[in-house]
């Protein structure tokens, strides 16, 4: 879990669903790598990283990462399996939002997804974390920044 998502999660609820699905599907991909390569392992994997759609949208990429993580296997057969439930966990959005009303659906999507891009955006992710529009404090960020980069660092590569 990057540090802008755990200092996001401080105030933003999506988050705080994400994070654990996320942490999920790793653990269970961990589990299939690590455990045997049993299939149910790969597939709560896929199921929790479909799930993290239902969360946040952008949630979706966690189902593209997943599947980088079976072709760095080198297990196709798990790639495609994990791709195709993933994105059908994912689907119950788009449906969720036809059975409601697809109208007012999308206009609320465009609605979250109208933030301006500032052309400082790349430092903002490692220095400004921000939570609502509000700048929540450099120390909390650059803290999670060193940690996250120590324990990339003192772990073996393949788990990294």
């Amino acid at each position: 879990v990057l540090p802008t998502t755990a200092i996001q999660g401080r105030g933003i609820m999506e988050e705080a669903g994400l994070v654990p699905l996320i942490l999920g599907a790793v653990l269970s991909f961990l589990r299939w790598r690590d455990d045997g390569r049993r299939t149910q392992d790969a597939v709560i994997a896929a199921i929790l990283a479909g799930a993290c759609m239902l969360a946040k949208v952008t949630g979706l990429a966690v189902v593209a990462g997943l599947v980088m993580l079976f072709v760095g296997e080198r297990s196709h057969r798990e790639a495609v399996r994990a791709g195709v439930i993933g994105a059908a966990v994912a689907s119950l959005l788009p449906l969720f939002g036809a059975i409601i009303d697809w109208g007012v659906f999308l206009e609320t999507q465009r609605l979250q997804g109208g933030r301006p891009t500032h052309f400082n955006l790349f430092l903002r992710f490692f220095d400004d974390g921000m939570i609502n529009m509000t700048l929540i404090g450099r120390g909390w960020l650059l803290f999670l920044w060193l940690a996250t980069a120590a324990t990339a660092l003192a772990r073996p590569r393949r788990d990294t």
